[in-house]
């Protein structure tokens, strides 16, 4: 579907799957993203880009609800709007602060000393 749309706006790069690295590298200088991929949502708001999510429902409703994420289905074109307007997400990641292994780690520290 995204290739259906890709000649409507200039400046827009249709990819195939990258590996994780280049996908960053990508992710870190987009001004927004057009996906399916559920992780692809996670990695947005790690990188604080909206993203139009081109399905009609997702599992990772914390992003739409977080104002990161729109559900599109096919109506892609009729998006770009929002996600071009203010395309820095501002707000908390929903996924998480990234501190969750820190968190563990000394879940399991106390607990040993705790013995």
């Amino acid at each position: 579907e995204v290739q259906r749309h890709k000649d409507l706006l200039k400046n827009v790069n249709v990819v195939q799957p990258l590996q994780y690295r280049p996908l960053l590298e990508l992710l870190s200088e987009a001004r927004f993203v057009i996906s399916d991929s559920g992780g692809i949502q996670e990695e947005c708001a790690a990188f604080r880009k909206k993203v139009l999510v081109c399905r009609d429902k997702t599992e990772r409703p914390e992003g739409v609800e977080a104002g990161l994420a729109k559900i599109v289905g096919t109506d892609i074109a009729g998006n770009f709007e929002w996600a071009n307007d203010s395309p820095e997400w501002e707000g908390e990641n929903p996924y998480g602060n990234g501190k969750a292994a820190e968190r563990i780690v000394d879940s399991i520290v106390d607990s040993s000393y705790a013995s």
